[in-house]
């Protein structure tokens, strides 16, 4: 039988399990896990959190066949703790001869940097969101939610030019509103109706 494949992160939840609480048995690890998941909305929590996105069938083959660490591949967005309050993500560019990952992680010079698997990790959700919203507002050469006068924005169903940025963002014959209540359409530099003719 072949061996299943796992994230890096499944496989430290593994290890971690079969080195503390359920050191060297396998079989209650499984057992607790088939329990836990049945029964309880939101399975097993902490380090061992990463064993939820397992099926039964796969976390039995890892237990007992064995299982292989699956490499990231080009595409995969993937984060890089640069401390436990610092993150960058990125994703995955290329593959280098010797397994290092060359990412779209920029460093200080600008130059794409380059991963060995054991620092990264997959990307959550959020932190992917968190990203292609920074990427976003970078392509127009802003932070985040850095709105200005002029700026189209959109409530959802109404579209109107920002008039003045206070506490709220003031929208013409709107009223207020706060920078998550709305979402770019036009940046003003590139409205072609704020152009002056030469």
């Amino acid at each position: 039988m072949e061996k299943v494949k796992v994230t890096r992160e499944q496989a430290e939840a593994i290890d971690f399990a079969l080195k503390g609480s359920y050191k060297d048995d396998p079989d209650a690890l499984l057992d607790d896990f088939v329990l836990i998941n049945r029964h309880v909305l939101s399975g097993f929590h902490n380090r061992l959190k990463p064993l939820k996105s397992l099926s039964v069938v796969d976390l039995a083959k890892a237990l007992y066949i064995g299982y292989e660490v699956e490499g990231f591949r080009v595409g995969d967005w993937v984060s890089f703790d640069i401390s436990n309050t610092v993150t960058v993500t990125g994703l995955v560019e290329s593959i280098t001869e010797s397994g290092n990952y060359i990412t779209d992680i920029q460093g200080a010079a600008g130059i794409n940097q380059i991963f060995a698997q054991v620092v990264l990790r997959y990307a959550t959700p959020e932190e992917i969101e968190a990203e292609k919203t920074r990427r976003k507002w970078n392509a127009i050469g802003r932070e985040v939610d850095e709105y200005k006068v002029g700026d189209i924005v959109t409530t959802g169903s109404l579209i109107r030019p920002i008039e003045s940025i206070a506490e709220y963002l003031y929208l013409e014959k709107l009223g207020e509103y706060s920078a998550d209540e709305v979402y770019m359409v036009c940046p003003v530099e590139q409205r072609l109706d704020m152009v002056s003719e030469s």
